[in-house]
């Protein structure tokens, strides 16, 4: 694995809300990261999927698949 810069900047477009009933939630965005070096930002369609735990919620899967440049 190699080392690479951390991110400087990030935005999330496109956000859908999936309720899966009361207890259980898909958030459904495309994020595009870039980093300091001049190589071409990171575009990629992400899943997350949320679950009620007590009063608050946690993640319970993530995915992201890259989009091509």
């Amino acid at each position: 694995m190699s080392l690479q810069e951390p991110w400087r900047s990030y935005d999330i477009n496109e956000e859908r809300l999936i309720p899966l009933g009361e207890s259980a939630a898909v958030l459904v965005y495309r994020g595009t990261a870039y980093r300091d070096n001049p190589a071409p930002a990171f575009e990629s369609l992400m899943t997350s999927v949320y679950v009620r735990n007590g009063p608050g919620w946690a993640l319970a899967s993530y995915q992201q698949t890259p989009i091509p440049s």
